[in-house]
């Protein structure tokens, strides 16, 4: 009997690239600042401050309150860092006034431990790197500028600023 062997020989046909193809796409930068830990995503090309109320406490008659002090929390994904810029909008000079009706209490604040006057403010950096949100940058601190009258009037007494949140 005859043993037939059967080579197949493959060729293979060289492929040469008529040109190339460039896929591109981009991460936007963005940034929340905050004064809790920041759980949620961040929003594609937004840098923003998520609002707070900050109560003070009872404001005692002839005397000051005990200072206030806020955690600052930074989630971005900006190398370089993200800054804050606290402006009092009603322009009062100096430090800001916890205002009720045309009555003032005359507080200040300051801002990772430097005071930080919201008439001229000027961008202060927060971080210089990327963060998670989960870790505190720095402090924000409130306290009376001047002691209470004891003819102060009983209400409620309240400031909006304005804050912006822009990359370093």
């Amino acid at each position: 009997m005859k043993k037939v062997i059967l080579m197949v020989i493959l060729f293979s046909k060289a492929i040469i690239a008529d040109g190339t193809m460039t896929i591109t796409g981009n991460i936007l930068p963005s940034a929340t600042v905050g004064f809790d830990a920041i759980t949620e995503n961040l929003i594609d090309d937004k840098r923003f401050f998520k609002d707070k109320t900050i109560d003070i406490g009872v404001i005692p008659l002839g005397g000051y309150i005990s200072p206030v002090t806020q955690n600052i929390y930074v989630k971005t994904n900006i190398p370089t860092g993200v800054a804050i810029k606290i402006s009092d909008h009603n322009g009062y000079e100096g430090s800001f006034k916890a205002q009720h009706k045309f009555v003032f209490l005359e507080m200040k604040y300051k801002l990772m431990n430097n005071i930080y006057n919201m008439a001229t403010p000027t961008a202060m950096a927060l971080c210089n790197s990327i963060k998670d949100g989960s870790a505190s940058v720095g402090t924000f601190l409130i306290e009376q500028d001047s002691a209470t009258s004891s003819s102060q009037t009983p209400d409620t007494y309240s400031a909006t600023f304005d804050v912006e949140i822009t990359a370093n």
